[in-house]
């Protein structure tokens, strides 16, 4: 369990769902997930109703095109302070890139997984549910997402959009990476969706 005096690295889950042809769907990641020192700016501007704009808007999805299919990635130690320029610094990756994708949907749920949620009074809630599908055959900085490519999924992230046309003003609020074992090249069949909650405290 994550205590709440830690929450300063941020709670909740995030995860990768295979939507097969079948219309059935499999999840084949989960992973917590850490808030990087810049979401105490978004939150304080939706707080106070400043500018509406700092909605998170975007998930990233983080993948590198490996040699063979099965090999896996190592995934960076997460620095909070680095934001969008980390991902952007990716061009300079031979295999490595990250494709940003619109949210779809958002809710509100209830977790009471973590130590000192249980507090949370009945009707209230504490969590907010992002959704949003895998689209393109590009990243942000050039490199294929593609099966062909063996393009393999490590990592996702959490994004506000002050300037939705300028992805170099994105605002990153959380960032989260999975186990060798749960990394996924992308099926060649089906779809391939994000569901991103972020916990407070």
């Amino acid at each position: 369990m994550i205590n709440v005096n830690q929450a300063h690295i941020g709670i909740g889950r995030t995860s990768i769902v295979w939507n097969r042809p079948n219309g059935e769907s499999e999840v084949i990641a989960s992973a917590t997930n850490t808030w990087t020192y810049s979401y105490a700016h978004i939150v304080v501007n939706l707080a106070m109703n400043a500018n509406p704009v700092y909605q998170p808007a975007y998930l990233y999805v983080e993948y590198a095109n490996v040699a063979e299919p099965g090999n896996t990635v190592t995934a960076p130690i997460i620095n909070r302070a680095d934001g969008v320029n980390y991902y952007l610094g990716l061009s300079s990756s031979s295999t490595a890139d990250f494709i940003r994708i619109p949210i779809t949907s958002s809710s509100l749920a209830r977790d009471l997984s973590y130590t000192g949620t249980q507090y949370l009074p009945t009707g209230l809630f504490n969590q907010i549910l992002f959704q949003a599908l895998t689209v393109g055959t590009h990243g942000i900085n050039g490199k294929p997402f593609l099966t062909s490519a063996n393009s393999t999924i490590y990592g996702t992230a959490v994004v506000s959009a002050p300037v939705p046309g300028d992805v170099t003003q994105d605002i990153v609020w959380g960032r989260s990476y999975y186990l060798a074992a749960q990394q996924l090249v992308i099926p060649a069949t089906g779809t391939v969706s994000v569901n991103y909650g972020l916990t407070m405290p």
